[in-house]
């Protein structure tokens, strides 16, 4: 359970892999996220859902942590599979890949999905920057591009950091953009990640309750890392994860576009197969020995002006309107895509190619940007891949206004004799509008050379073999056009822009490589035509290059932190736990120190762990080490930890539970009531030793205690989540099909819900 930091909403994971989010107002269920292959039946409120079948715990979709946005418009969902495979079979495989979905919590919409390879997804956190203000210098332009990821909106810097089961730290600014992976020594789990409210530390839990898997009797380790490139680089981080959104922002929208091109394509060849198959199908001995073909019948008619029985039969059945209506349903489809390409393709493609000059320009702005990692190169690539995309959107343009052109011809040609042969009671005026010129022939011609008959390389096979290549219904699809639109090399290269030899630009070119090199760190001059490939291959490679082109950072910050992993190292801390401890983290920036309190079964006593962090100098570190005993009737009744989280930055909210379960407690613990407790520790310490040295603080609570407690009776709870913005808590029942929600500055308790199993 998460509250949101600035609404009033709780967000719920369910044991199925679904999350529901909740308004506070009388428990108002907004949106439902379900997955396919979850168990859940039915979803409410969303697209993104699906139908599917329990099948089994190995495979069950399970949420493994969620984490709002800073300025809550965002919810991060860690689950403990691939939710973009979750119906492939790849998905299966032993080594899982985990994912992180980013929901928009307007429409409960996924935005984006994060992918993390062959590890589970064990903790998250989303921190942003304090006093963050961007230089008037850095100004960002805005373009009217729709903002698919979410970020143009923010205006403070944020980091999304994720713990991994193998012993990897991601960090993602704005949650999209991957701009570090740490490896830890030794690979732990890692059962906590947070940075401090100045970005420049990060702290880590890792751990294991395997007693085989620890080297020593402490088996769990808190370490801090002093990473300042965030804190002095914000601005700068800023100013490139913006680019990264706008640019893939455009990506999508491009893909989009292309789709809908090949849909508009799909469904004119579903009505031509339709309308030729029962001619165009074999017509027996005949047709297969090869002397009687499509493209040879409507030559003799173009040429003769005879028809064949086949031919003559068919256009009677289709008719002069049916024909008219084939005819225009092919014309409108290629100005459709026409419309795409020029409108939308070739512009979205100017807008991304003026972001990635806009990052190339601050690439090599060395003493503004030098530490962010760009490479000029990679950039460049991908310039040259938007480049590229274009001249072949430009081609594909080409190649429309010309087949169109032939198009026309061709229907009238058709209509034309379809007219003279069975209708003659047309009016002289219509005919005259359908007559055709000499030049018209010529296009008619061209025509039926390109869509009615296929090229044969191989002269001396049989004719039984050359009749195999010859058109059927399924291989008249307007070909020219088609293939521009599938992965694979374009086979018809008959037109001036394809023929290299036909212009000595591309002559002198090729004598002066250095003109169209994308790897030029000068820039880019020239952009190469890639004369073989269709605009499906150049879009997949451009979408490729695009995300090279930001891998610089996140590789440079690796390799800073691999080199000097002793040298950031500024504390450690060791300790004993039989279950991983429960970890929450607060950073108070009046007071300039950061707060991480650890509970769970330390060893034999249920004893609760604050450290105090100086933010300015991590290696400063005091802690403090007490247990909570509430007094009733005169009777003192130890507690133990269930749940513990930060109310506010100087309030910890602990949900505890008597020794013998008979009684619970919600505790509201002024960190000012423990202030003069703390104690400076150094690092390397263990907590078990600092147990048997030092005395262990006990915190009582009687009926003369100014610390707000609350009995929770007829209630066994497991988990809570709280919100000091909100002034709410929410805490679940043990077996998970009930929860309560207590309004902090009453007195009694605001609503009990019934609710589904929840995790």
């Amino acid at each position: 359970m998460r509250w949101n930091t600035l609404m009033d909403l709780i967000a719920i994971g369910m044991k199925n892999g679904d999350v529901s989010i909740h308004r506070l107002v009388n428990w108002q269920k907004i949106w439902v996220l379900t997955w396919p292959n979850g168990t859940s039946p039915s979803t409410e409120n969303n697209d993104n859902s699906g139908k599917s079948s329990e099948e089994g715990s190995s495979s069950r979709l399970d949420i493994t942590a969620m984490e709002w946005r800073p300025d809550g418009k965002v919810l991060a969902v860690a689950y403990n599979r691939n939710v973009k495979k979750l119906e492939s079979k790849e998905e299966m495989d032993s080594e899982k890949d985990s994912s992180i979905a980013l929901v928009d919590i307007e429409n409960g919409e996924v935005i984006t999905t994060i992918t993390c390879p062959s590890c589970l997804i064990t903790c998250m956190s989303w921190q942003f920057k304090s006093n963050f203000y961007l230089n008037d210098r850095y100004k960002l332009t805005e373009d009217g591009i729709d903002d698919v990821m979410k970020v143009c909106s923010q205006p403070n810097f944020n980091i999304l950091a994720i713990g991994t089961s193998t012993g990897f730290v991601f960090t993602y600014i704005f949650g999209v953009l991957l701009v570090g992976v740490y490896e830890l020594k030794d690979r732990p789990r890692v059962e906590h990640v947070s940075f401090t409210s100045d970005l420049c530390t990060m702290s880590v839990l890792t751990g294991t309750t395997n007693p085989e898997s620890s080297t020593n009797s402490d088996n769990f380790q808190y370490q801090s890392f002093f990473l300042p490139t965030f804190g002095r680089n914000s601005e700068q981080y800023f100013i490139v994860s913006h680019i990264y959104a706008k640019t893939f922002s455009l990506l999508s929208y491009l893909e989009d576009i292309i789709g809908s091109i090949q849909e508009t394509m799909e469904d004119i060849l579903l009505e031509l197969d339709s309308k030729l198959t029962s001619y165009l199908q074999p017509k027996g001995p005949k047709n297969s020995n090869g002397s009687v073909l499509l493209a040879d019948e409507l030559l003799e008619l173009l040429v003769v002006g005879t028809f064949s029985d086949s031919l003559e039969k068919f256009l009677h059945q289709l008719t002069d309107k049916g024909l008219r209506k084939l005819g225009r349903s092919i014309e409108t489809t290629y100005l459709t895509i026409q419309r795409y390409v020029v409108c939308n393709v070739q512009r979205c493609c100017k807008h991304i190619f003026s972001h990635l000059n806009v990052l190339r320009a601050i690439s090599l702005w060395k003493n503004e940007f030098d530490q962010i990692g760009l490479k000029t190169q990679d950039i460049n690539r991908a310039i040259h891949g938007v480049a590229t995309f274009y001249l072949k959107s430009l081609e594909l343009q080409q190649v429309i206004d010309s087949s169109c052109q032939n198009l026309v011809c061709f229907f009238r040609w058709l209509l034309s004799v379809t007219v003279r042969f069975y209708n003659d009671s047309m009016p002289s005026s219509q005919q005259d509008s359908i007559k055709i010129s000499p030049q018209d022939l010529q296009y008619v011609a061209d025509f039926i050379e390109e869509n009615f008959d296929c090229q044969d390389n191989h002269q001396d096979d049989s004719m039984s073999d050359a009749s195999v290549n010859r058109p059927t219904a399924t291989n008249f699809t307007l070909e020219r056009v088609c293939q521009y639109l599938k992965p694979e090399p374009l086979v018809y290269r008959t037109f001036a822009i394809n023929d290299q030899s036909l212009n000595p630009w591309f002559k002198y070119l090729k004598e002066r490589p250095m003109l169209v090199n994308e790897d030029n760190e000068g820039g880019l001059i020239l952009y190469k035509h890639n004369v073989e490939s269709s605009l499906i291959t150049e879009h997949r490679m451009l979408v490729t290059k695009a995300r090279d082109a930001f891998k610089a950072p996140k590789d440079a910050l690796s390799d800073f932190f691999e080199k000097s992993y002793d040298s950031n190292l500024k504390f450690t801390l060791s300790l004993y736990a039989k279950e991983t401890p429960k970890v929450t983290h607060a950073s108070d920036e009046i007071s300039g120190f950061s707060y991480i309190a650890i509970a769970g079964d330390l060893e034999v006593e249920s004893e609760i762990c604050i450290l105090k962090i100086l933010t300015a100098n991590p290696s400063i570190v005091h802690f403090v080490l007490f247990t909570v005993v509430v007094v009733e009737n005169g009777a003192e009744l130890e507690t133990n930890p269930i749940d513990i989280q930060f109310y506010t930055e100087s309030i910890l909210s602990m949900l505890l539970v008597t020794k013998d379960s008979q009684y619970s407690y919600l505790l509201q613990l002024p960190l000012a009531s423990i202030e003069n407790n703390f104690l400076l520790i150094a690092s390397g310490a263990s907590l078990q030793n600092l147990r048997v040295n030092l005395p262990i603080l006990r915190v009582t609570i009687d009926s003369t205690s100014e610390i707000a407690i609350r009995r929770l009776d007829n209630f066994k709870p497991s988990q809570f989540a709280v919100s000091g913005s909100r002034k709410v808590c929410c805490i679940s029942s043990r077996a998970k099909r009930r929860v309560r929600v207590f309004e902090m500055d009453g007195n009694e308790e605001e609503a009990e819900e019934e609710s589904e199993i929840f995790e």
